[in-house]
């Protein structure tokens, strides 16, 4: 395959990515009380793990914040590793946050996401995430 058709296929990936990240956290500021409310009684209700509830609180109510740092840090290629990387991180713990939530089920969708942050480090990728380049 082409490198100019990989670089295409990394842009497609990190620009899902960025549209993901700044809906759910605009999604989530929307409404950060109740999202903090819903979330926080499923961590709470939890059999195996048991977080300390400011834990929980903080971390709930910084998500959107991050999802936000990291879905701009995608857009530029300058901070594109940082970005990805960040990604990577939030990404496993939202994974660990799905186990302790006792969802051990929904662990299997979040992977998914997490392999696109892979490919998007693995592929080549443009110098800029809105024009192409030559080579």
């Amino acid at each position: 395959m082409e490198t100019k058709n990989l670089k295409s296929i990394e842009r497609i990936a990190r620009v899902f990515l960025i549209l993901l990240l700044i809906v759910g956290a605009s999604y989530k500021l929307m409404d950060l009380e109740n999202f903090v409310t819903y979330y926080e009684g499923l961590f709470t209700k939890s059999y195996v793990f048991k977080l300390p509830r400011g834990l929980i609180l903080v971390l709930l109510y910084v998500m959107p914040f991050f999802e936000l740092l990291i879905g701009f840090l995608l857009i530029f290629s300058k901070t594109r590793f940082f970005g990805l990387y960040g990604y990577l991180i939030y990404i496993m713990t939202m994974m660990l946050g799905e186990y302790f939530m006792d969802n051990f089920h929904n662990v299997n969708g979040t992977l998914d996401y997490m392999f696109i942050g892979f490919l998007c480090i693995l592929l080549p990728t443009h110098k800029s995430l809105f024009k192409n380049h030559k080579n």
